[in-house]
């Protein structure tokens, strides 16, 4: 009889625990993700489609105000150094050199062009000497040279490093057909035009405006018009809805928040102990991608000796 009590006990007790949320259960769980070591290789997340992208371009070609105009990808840091005068195929890459950023101008816009150079029978014009050594998506140094342009195609010349810019292989000369109303968005490790995959933050190591370092940066995919919040008054797991009262962070080619350095910079660097940390891993960020969906993201922890960067994130 004695144990026929226990067991009706230990059954409705059981009926009970599972009928009942524990308190762990409660908001919206997140989905953990762990980088790869981003101060080898950078991470591009879509939360679209809840993965890393890695078609991302370097450089786009075009034809603007009757110009011929070559674009870094600014909104994934693509940067570039100008070299106005040398020898392209001897001129050494110097970590000395400070990176440039597409921002009011661009860094390499028609600045390649010789005027005197132009034809008016088919419209082309050639190279004014200057080259460029362009930190590509995926790290790699690429010494760069326009070497002329028509209405249809840029006639390039470039050259991927083997080993972040000290050694250079034999540059590949290679024509890119594009027109007015289709440019031309071109990838150095692919050598070829490709349609870029869209993506929302990066988690990436890159050269700081005015800083002979790179460093490791948060940023947000402005040209695509991804919006981020910060919520600072709620913890993750109680954030179930989106707040009607946020303030959108601005960013742009000259205005990083997140980045190092930036008003809102996750990662800091600690020039005492010379350790990179999460300033704050209990910021909650609310992610508005271009699609009108929103998400809640928190960027959890750094493993500086690793270079991971653990974050979780969830639909909103």
């Amino acid at each position: 009889m004695c144990k026929r009590i226990v067991a009706l006990v230990m059954m409705i007790l059981g009926l009970l625990a599972w009928g009942c949320e524990s308190p762990e259960d409660e908001g919206i769980e997140g989905t953990q993700v762990s980088t790869p070591n981003i101060k080898e290789e950078p991470y591009y997340f879509s939360f679209t489609t809840g993965t890393s992208v890695s078609e991302i371009h370097d450089i786009t070609l075009k034809q603007e105000s009757m110009s011929y105009i070559v674009t870094l990808n600014a909104a994934a840091n693509i940067s570039a150094v100008v070299k106005a005068t040398g020898d392209f195929d001897t001129t050494a890459y110097s970590f000395a050199d400070t990176a440039q950023f597409d921002g009011a101008e661009y860094v390499i816009g028609d600045k390649w062009m010789d005027e005197s150079t132009y034809n008016p029978t088919d419209h082309s014009i050639s190279n004014n000497g200057t080259f460029y050594f362009v930190r590509a998506a995926g790290y790699q140094i690429v010494k760069f040279m326009v070497v002329s342009a028509s209405p249809s195609v840029y006639n390039i010349k470039y050259a991927v490093s083997v080993d972040v810019g000290t050694t250079f292989p034999t540059a590949t000369e290679q024509g890119v057909s594009y027109s007015v109303e289709s440019p031309v968005d071109f990838s150095f490790s692919q050598g070829a035009g490709i349609t870029p995959a869209e993506w929302h933050i990066g988690l990436i190591t890159s050269p700081v405006a005015g800083a002979p370092f790179p460093m490791q940066n948060v940023i947000i995919n402005y040209e695509n018009n991804t919006k981020v919040a910060i919520i600072s008054d709620q913890a993750f797991a109680d954030l179930e809805s989106v707040p009607t009262d946020m303030s959108w962070l601005t960013a742009s080619s000259q205005n990083r928040p997140l980045a190092y350095g930036g008003e809102h910079e996750v990662l800091t660097y600690n020039p005492v102990n010379h350790t990179v940390s999460i300033v704050n891993p209990d910021l909650v960020y609310v992610v508005n991608t271009p699609d009108g969906n929103y998400y809640k993201l928190r960027l959890v922890n750094y493993e500086q000796s690793a270079g991971i960067i653990e974050f979780e994130y969830a639909a909103l």
